[in-house]
């Protein structure tokens, strides 16, 4: 899975456990609620930086591993 999607996803379920929904997420970020909403669209390219600093804001943090293939 790129790691995007799953930054994606992560940030989804993050939300989803703290009971927010977009429009409290984009104001915990300062963000207007379509930017918010982007950050949680798969299809949207979002910056992994962004979706990072979200899922930081809900205390989640991103680890990267690499493996043989």
């Amino acid at each position: 899975m790129p790691p995007l999607i799953a930054a994606k996803l992560a940030l989804h379920d993050a939300m989803r456990n703290a009971g927010l929904a977009p429009a409290a997420l984009a104001e915990r970020l300062a963000l207007s609620e379509p930017a918010a909403r982007r950050l949680l669209d798969l299809g949207h390219r979002s910056r992994i930086e962004d979706v990072q600093a979200a899922l930081e804001k809900l205390g989640q943090r991103i680890e990267v591993t690499v493996s043989a293939a």
